[in-house]
């Protein structure tokens, strides 16, 4: 949990992967398609992580309070949530530099291309049946 020189303590949470596992083969499928497209790599995945911020008045991080902010850290970036140029910068240095954070996205990368490849749908028939050709349907 970074805090930035402005005293903002803030943290990048996992995406959440139930989307994978729950749905119908057809949602699932498009999903797994969609992320496979925007997450070739642990950078991306780090940039779609969401931004938890931390209500210090009740505590310190990590045992204060915390609460998603509504952004992703791509959107964070982008100026999207209103943060100064100056943290916007030093939350770019510390996503292209911490090793810890390194760790965490690449374990995660992994946990969430393992839950693909184990996902049920490979075996359903939205992907298994071979479409008749010359069938009109």
């Amino acid at each position: 949990m970074p805090q930035l020189r402005s005293g903002r303590h803030f943290a990048l949470a996992p995406p959440r992967t139930d989307a994978f596992r729950f749905g119908t083969d057809a949602e699932i499928y498009r999903l797994i398609v969609a992320y496979r497209l925007e997450v070739p790599s642990v950078k991306e995945l780090c940039l779609i992580c969401p931004v938890v911020y931390f209500d210090t008045p009740q505590g310190m991080p990590p045992d204060a309070p915390r609460y998603l902010s509504g952004y992703n850290l791509r959107e964070v970036l982008e100026g999207k949530a209103g943060w100064s140029e100056a943290e916007i910068a030093e939350v770019r240095q510390w996503a292209e530099t911490d090793p810890r954070l390194r760790d965490w996205l690449s374990t995660l990368f992994d946990e969430i291309n393992q839950i693909i490849r184990d996902s049920p749908i490979w075996t359903s028939e939205l992907v298994t049946d071979e479409p008749e050709l010359g069938a009109n349907h």
